[in-house]
């Protein structure tokens, strides 16, 4: 079973491409629904959370993303401490996925996460990285379109620039997502050929 992750910084694209695999008939798993779901449902994350933030960022739907991101959006070292909290459980449920997907006979399985240098250990374990790619005034483009404040979508953008992906570079593929989505639907098509 071939293990293929997507990333890509914000406003790339990386939920459209995830979309169109999952409708051609694909297994992906999206590791921010993962984490959304662990911040409402682990009540051991929940703990530590709590113990490390104070419990004002829970709520009973998972935690204040408002709340959370004025921390750690500030605070470098505050994000490492969140970081090290949430990738040990993330890193599980993606184990238990793959663990799963196998047994089932899946032949190609997608993993959308924006931060794989993170996780090096789920990193090593990929066959292939698609690393969505769209030009500056693009990503800006759609940031602004989700309601996001300029300074904030540039602040994002600067900060997603550092995550650079630590792998052998024939693993890493650049997925172009400039256009419409036919277009990234093609290309998509083009690249699952190449799979075969």
């Amino acid at each position: 079973m071939k293990k293929i992750g997507i990333t890509g910084i914000i406003g790339s694209g990386k939920s459209s491409v995830g979309k169109i695999l999952a409708d051609l008939g694909y297994s992906i798993l999206d590791a921010d629904k993962v984490v959304h779901h662990l911040y409402k449902n682990s009540k051991d994350l929940r703990k530590k959370i709590a113990e490390r933030f104070g419990s004002e960022v829970l709520t009973e739907s998972g935690v204040s993303r408002e709340e959370l991101a004025k921390i750690i959006f500030e605070n470098n070292e505050a994000r490492q401490d969140l970081e090290k909290l949430v990738y040990p459980f993330l890193e599980k449920e993606i184990l238990s996925f793959w663990k799963f997907e196998e047994q089932i006979g899946s032949e190609f399985v997608f993993l959308e996460a924006a931060l794989f240098h993170k996780i090096p250990s789920i990193l090593k374990k990929l066959d292939q990285v698609w690393e969505v790619q769209a030009p500056q005034e693009k990503l800006l483009e759609r940031l602004l379109g989700r309601g996001m404040k300029k300074e904030d979508a540039l602040a994002r953008l600067e900060l997603q620039k550092e995550n650079k992906i630590y792998m052998s570079s024939s693993k890493i593929k650049e997925l172009k997502n400039y256009g419409s989505i036919e277009e990234l639907k093609e290309e998509i098509l083009l690249f699952l050929q190449k799979l075969v």
